[in-house]
C-alpha cells in the first residue's frame, strides 16, 4: 500500500509539470495555505463527514455479516472484490463529471452543465449496469478465483444479480453528489447522505441481515444508493443548486480583481 501510493504521488508531480505547468517549491512541502484552504474546506468538511458516515455504516453492515458466520464473510468480502472493478466505472464518469460541472460553472455555463450531469448519469447507468450484468453472468467462472466452495460460489452469484440494483443506484450518488459539490450545494446533500447512511445501511442491514441473511444485507445497500441517489436527482432537477452557483461566481468575479493586483 505504501508503495503503490509513492507511485500516485510521484505520477501526480509528473501530471502536474506536464500538464498544469505547476512544480511544488521547498517550503510547498511544510507550509499549510491557510487562506487557499480556509474556502475549500466548505466542500471538504460535509465531503468527509459523509465519508466518516459511511465508514460507520458499513461497520455495523460488516458486523452484521459476520454474526451469520464465516461463509457469509468470505461471501460478502469476495462479492466487494468484483464489484470494486464495476465501481470504476461509474467513478471514472462521477469524477470526470465533477471537473467539467466546476469549469462549465466557472465560465457561466449552466446550461451546458445541466446536459452534461444528465448525460453522465445515463452513460453511467448504461456502463455501470452493463458491467454489473457482465460479471453477474460471469459468476460462476469469476468466483472461482477466490474460492472452490460451491455453497460461496452459489451465494455470491445472487448477491452480483442483486448488485444489478446497487450498482445502477451507485451511479446516481456518484455523479449527482460530485456535480452538487462542484455547483457549491453540499450541506443538504450531505445530511441527506449520512441519514440514508445511518437509517438504511446501517439500521437497515441489521435488520435486513437477521430476517434475510446475506441478501438482506445486500438490499440494504441498495435501498442506501437508491435512497440517497433519488434524493440528489430531485435536488439536481430542482435546480437548488443555481443560487449556490451563482453565488460562486459573484465571488470569483470579486476576487479576480485582487488576484490580478497581487500577480502584478
Amino acid at each position: 500500500m505504501f508503495a503503490s501510493r509513492a507511485l500516485g504521488l510521484v505520477l501526480h508531480l509528473r501530471l502536474w509539470r506536464l500538464k498544469l505547468q505547476l512544480v511544488p517549491r521547498g517550503r510547498d512541502w511544510w507550509t499549510v495555505p491557510w487562506p487557499v484552504l480556509l474556502p475549500v474546506l466548505h466542500i471538504g468538511v460535509p465531503g468527509a463527514a459523509v465519508e466518516v458516515a459511511y465508514r460507520v455504516g458499513f461497520m455495523v453492515s460488516l458486523a452484521a455479516t459476520a454474526r451469520l458466520g464465516a461463509g457469509a464473510l468470505a461471501t460478502h468480502s469476495y462479492t466487494l472484490q468484483l464489484l470494486k472493478y464495476v465501481l470504476l466505472v461509474s467513478l471514472a464518469i462521477g469524477w470526470a463529471c465533477e471537473i467539467m460541472v466546476g469549469r462549465l460553472i466557472g465560465a457561466g455555463e449552466l446550461g451546458d452543465a445541466d446536459r452534461l450531469v444528465r448525460k453522465g448519469v445515463r452513460n453511467g447507468l448504461l456502463a455501470s449496469g452493463g458491467c454489473a450484468l457482465a460479471v453477474a453472468l460471469a459468476a460462476p467462472w469469476l468466483m472461482r478465483g477466490f474460492t472452490s466452495d460451491p455453497a460461496i460460489i452459489a451465494a455470491a452469484q445472487t448477491l452480483l444479480w442483486l448488485s444489478l440494483a446497487l450498482e445502477t443506484g451507485r451511479v446516481f450518488n456518484l455523479v449527482l453528489s460530485g456535480a452538487l459539490r462542484a455547483a457549491g450545494d453540499v450541506i443538504v446533500p450531505a445530511g441527506v447522505s449520512m441519514a440514508s447512511m445511518a437509517l438504511v445501511m446501517g439500521a437497515g442491514s441489521y435488520l435486513l441481515g437477521r430476517a434475510f441473511g446475506l441478501p438482506g444485507i445486500w438490499i440494504a445497500y441498495a435501498l442506501d444508493e437508491w435512497v440517497r441517489g433519488l434524493v440528489l436527482l430531485a435536488r439536481w432537477y430542482a435546480r437548488s443548486w443555481l443560487r449556490t452557483a451563482r453565488d460562486t461566481q459573484r465571488s470569483m468575479r470579486r476576487a479576480a480583481p485582487l488576484h490580478e493586483a497581487g500577480e502584478r
